[in-house]
């Protein structure tokens, strides 16, 4: 900076505090908008893969006229191996961690993030039916808010799990569409196996 004479002078020590102040505050403002932007697009990304799932089950049903017992079974209907992970997944492979939980091993070494009904008995089936005849097929809670649950379930994941997100989820249907819905969780989430325990059923139909 030059001052009347023409002859250069340095940056005063509050000249300098004020635009740190301002990069400062232009940083806190921009970074929830690039945030916001990000969830947004993974959003849509795991949007667009529930789709293509929605249409290789509808291969697959159309093929063998039931479900799959697994989701990875959709893989030769044109799924890739890719489009089963969410894009915000924090254990890489969320789904195929709760089947091990529940000692129901999977065929194939591919992970996925989705919790599906696939391999769920015909009982169980029916009680969907009778809440919503167009039920959840696919669920992907990954995009809801992190709870207090969220770090001890990574840590103790087969009993904190189920607890680590409530809100927004998305939800493929039997009819192939993909719809928001919301995950409540009971006021006793942090402790699994009391009365107020989450029920599965509440990833494909809405209470």
């Amino acid at each position: 900076m030059a001052n009347r004479n023409g002859t250069a002078r340095a940056f005063t020590l509050i000249e300098m505090l004020m635009v740190i102040a301002i990069i400062g505050l232009l940083v806190a403002l921009l970074l929830p908008v690039m945030r916001s932007a990000r969830r947004s697009g993974q959003k849509s990304a795991c949007i667009q893969q529930m789709r293509q799932i929605g249409a290789a089950l509808s291969l697959y049903t159309d093929s063998f006229g039931k479900y799959p017992r697994e989701i990875a079974s959709l893989r030769g209907n044109g799924l890739a191996d890719t489009q089963l992970l969410c894009p915000v997944d924090p254990v890489g492979g969320f789904g195929t961690r709760f089947q091990a939980c529940f000692n129901r091993k999977a065929s194939s070494a591919h992970k996925t993030s989705y919790e599906t009904v696939f391999g769920w008995t015909d009982d169980m089936m029916d009680k969907l039916a009778q809440r919503d005849a167009n039920f959840g097929v696919v669920a992907c809670r990954l995009h809801g808010d992190h709870t207090e649950s969220f770090l001890r379930g990574l840590a103790d994941f087969c009993r904190f799990g189920p607890f680590m997100f409530s809100g927004p989820l998305l939800r493929l249907r039997r009819d192939g569409s993909v719809e928001m819905a919301t995950l409540t969780l009971p006021a006793m989430e942090s402790v699994p196996g009391s009365k107020h325990a989450f029920s599965i059923f509440d990833l494909f139909v809405d209470r």
